[in-house]
């Protein structure tokens, strides 16, 4: 298990009947905390990431921004030394619960909104997939977080030691309509997650981001000894919206 450099307390009894708004920080600290709270199941997981889950057994993986994936908990049922983080972790099991119904409810509606016919019947099959994993991923909060299995923090700083983990996966955060980051703080991001990889960082899917954008991205990266490389994800070719960016320290 990876060293902490703090530890949150464990959730507190309290139960909220609706979800309190979600917690602030200044400026510069955490800026991942406006994205919904909403996960993907371990399959979605596999094929985004292009994850070959045999090798990575006894491997320490980090999750940022996992929401309420049931990744975590899959994996580790699988071998995997997994810690997921999120901004969230620490709220009572009864508020992930509301937060669970409600974005999910607005998620589903904004993304059926356009579609009909097959499109539509295999996008609400696939919402009932991610309804599962949340269900999975409640089920295993409250046990899962007090042995550190989930996790209260959020980028642009994320409280473990340098190199902590083999595999770092950062999904639907950095890039897309809904992220919360500017040019600069990406950058800032993406050398955080690599300072707590000892091995690559995969961001998926590279969704919103231009090829001037990626460009940039790239070049302020190299600047600082990181390489950025696009590859596709098990579930489509590369540009589509399950290609991924792996990361990696030049040697």
């Amino acid at each position: 298990m990876p060293t902490l450099t703090a530890l949150p307390p464990p959730p507190p009894p309290a139960v909220h009947p609706v979800p309190p708004p979600r917690p602030s920080a200044p400026t510069g600290e955490s800026v991942s905390v406006s994205l919904p709270f909403y996960g993907r199941s371990l399959a979605e997981y596999v094929h985004g990431f292009a994850l070959d889950l045999s090798s990575l057994r006894t491997q320490a993986v980090l999750d940022v921004g996992a929401g309420p994936s049931s990744f975590a908990i899959e994996a580790s049922r699988r071998g995997l030394d997994v810690v997921a983080i999120d901004p969230l972790y620490g709220c009572p099991m009864t508020t992930l619960a509301t937060h669970v119904q409600l974005d999910y409810a607005r998620v589903t509606v904004e993304a059926t909104r356009r579609l009909s016919g097959s499109r539509l019947v295999a996008r609400e099959a696939l919402e009932q997939e991610r309804r599962t994993a949340a269900q999975r991923f409640l089920a295993d909060y409250e046990s899962g977080f007090l042995h550190n299995r989930y996790i209260g923090a959020c980028l642009p700083r994320l409280p473990f030691l340098d190199r902590s983990f083999d595999l770092v996966l950062c999904g639907h955060v950095l890039f897309g309509p809904q992220s919360p980051f500017d040019a600069d703080q990406l950058v800032t991001a993406c050398l955080e997650l690599v300072r707590v990889s000892a091995g690559e960082v995969r961001i998926a899917p590279l969704t919103g981001l231009s090829p001037a954008e990626a460009e940039s991205l790239a070049a302020r990266l190299a600047e600082q000894g990181v390489a950025l490389e696009r590859q596709p994800g098990r579930g489509g070719p590369a540009g589509s919206r399950s290609s991924l960016g792996v990361l990696t320290r030049r040697r």
